[in-house]
């Protein structure tokens, strides 16, 4: 009973701690959106363009697009966000001579889940390259937060031949090469295996049972549990009002896109795998981000051909708001270096 009671716990805790990247923030949605242009599969290089790609699973992925110019940005947000959490870097980069290309994810803002969730689960990075080879981008620089870094590795490793065609760099910001990483800090060591086992065997299937079954209600059923939980997804350059306003976000995700979007992550694993990746990767993490801590990073850009890991002191799991001046001009001169 024991066992069970710990492994109960361990599975509350994973769906409880990608619950916290739910309630980030998202101002309203972003650009005005030209309905001439919502067509799938339209490349339209001028400022505030928006459109519909076919994502995995019968998902419609809906797009929208500013500024032109090379290196062509591409953003894909964390599970529970959309699209607007890049408001600020769209309109830095664009104003740099950059197009940028940000999306919803499947069953997130206005984008439709799709009726075939196994399909969508098993094909992490579709959604990535769908956009991608859709819309006809090349000379891209892919930029992926938490649930969407991961995307982005999956993409990039399933489909070299789209990286050689079609992608630049890549910049992996808040993220993991794993979603099961509770055992991770313990490596190899017996307590490590242990515990990897016990993931994998018994808290997992909680964790995305609970994901199916749990209203984001029940776990942050008050004001004061959702600006608490907030605070701790965000580090020290949060302001209050940014951190107030994310309350009113917590029960918005479907349930349905909720639990997918949860499978996915337990399932993701391409650790054997970073090695294969032959763009610049730009690895980015905060100390204080507790949803994933620094050290995933370093699991990305130690074993990577051609990474670097740039730290930001005091960030939490939101660098997009907290450090945003910082974080703009690295992706810059990150774009002008490869």
């Amino acid at each position: 009973m024991r066992k069970i009671a710990g492994a109960v716990a361990i599975g509350v805790g994973l769906a409880a701690g990608y619950a916290l990247e739910r309630i980030a923030i998202r101002y309203l949605h972003g650009w005005p959106e030209d309905v001439s242009k919502r067509q799938s599969g339209t490349s339209v290089p001028t400022d505030h363009a928006a459109g519909i790609v076919d994502g995995a699973g019968g998902a419609q992925i809906h797009w929208r697009s500013n500024g032109h110019g090379s290196p062509v940005f591409v953003f894909a947000h964390g599970v529970g966000l959309d699209h607007s959490i890049w408001r600020e870097q769209t309109s830095c980069l664009a104003e740099r001579g950059h197009r940028v290309v940000v999306y919803d994810a499947a069953g997130h803002g206005s984008s439709t889940l799709g009726t075939n969730h196994s399909e969508m689960s098993s094909g992490f990075g579709t959604d990535v390259a769908a956009v991608i080879e859709q819309l006809d981008l090349i000379d891209v620089v892919l930029v992926g937060h938490s649930m969407g870094g991961m995307a982005v590795q999956q993409a990039i490793i399933d489909r070299p031949d789209l990286v050689r065609r079609r992608v630049r760099g890549v910049v992996l910001l808040s993220t993991a090469p794993m979603g099961r990483f509770l055992s991770a800090p313990f490596g190899g060591s017996r307590f490590g295996s242990r515990l990897a086992g016990l993931e994998a065997k018994t808290a997992t299937p909680v964790a995305k049972w609970l994901a199916g079954q749990l209203p984001l209600s029940v776990i942050f059923g008050s004001r004061d549990a959702a600006v608490m939980a907030t605070r701790i997804a965000f580090g020290s350059g949060a302001s209050e009002a940014k951190i107030a306003s994310t309350r009113h976000l917590v029960e918005s995700t479907p349930r349905q896109t909720f639990a997918t979007a949860v499978s996915s992550i337990l399932d993701f694993d391409v650790r054997s795998r970073i090695g294969e990746i032959d763009v610049p990767i730009l690895v980015v993490g905060g100390t204080y981000d507790p949803i994933t801590p620094l050290h995933l990073g370093f699991e990305i850009s130690k074993p990577a051909r051609n990474a670097r890991l740039e730290i930001f002191e005091r960030g939490g799991h939101m660098l997009m708001y907290e450090q945003t001046e910082r974080l703009n001009e690295l992706l810059v001169d990150f774009a002008s270096r490869i």
